[in-house]
């Protein structure tokens, strides 16, 4: 089920109403809220102009919906993501934690990062430099210089460029 497909900002609290807005593949793009309601334990992530995608798979396999995770949701540290391609081969030699961002400074929307038994937050990623990310753009501020633009399959500690991705559960 599609969550949504942006280049820059997602605010998943006000953006998921309860009709589908936009072309799946387009930006844009925001699925239903019943989309929070759905179970699910694997998020799919493609990064349209180059076709890449990425799975990423609850450990434990147990589904939950972002509903019962609630925004903003600091993954718990006992809760991991593996990552693989979709075919199912594993890319990185550590798992992910998720986060849900839509607070009052960041609005990352769905988030993976790597994890490094750090106690990540949405306000805080604990200075991770060097695992990758999976986020929209943090600061919507154009004011603030501070975590701009997407991060897909890169360090996101940073600006960075927009990129054009689609976020799906299962």
């Amino acid at each position: 089920m599609a969550i949504y497909t942006s280049n820059s900002t997602v605010h998943l609290l006000t953006e998921l109403t309860t009709t589908i807005i936009g072309i799946y593949g387009v930006d844009g793009y925001r699925g239903n809220s019943l989309v929070k309601s759905s179970l699910f334990n694997e998020v799919l992530l493609i990064k349209h102009n180059t076709n890449i995608k990425y799975t990423l798979k609850r450990e434990d396999k147990l589904k939950s919906t972002i509903n019962s995770y609630g925004i903003p949701y600091k993954e718990e540290e006992s809760i991991k993501w593996i990552i693989g391609s979709p075919s199912g081969n594993i890319l990185v030699n550590y798992k992910f934690n998720l986060m849900i961002c839509d607070g009052t400074w960041m609005q990352t929307g769905i988030m993976f990062t790597g994890d490094f038994g750090g106690n990540k937050s949405c306000e805080n990623w604990q200075s991770d430099r060097t695992s990758w990310y999976f986020r929209h753009d943090g600061d919507y501020n154009p004011n603030n210089n501070s975590y701009h633009g997407v991060a897909f399959a890169e360090n996101g500690h940073t600006n960075l460029t927009n990129k054009l991705v689609s976020i799906l559960i299962k």
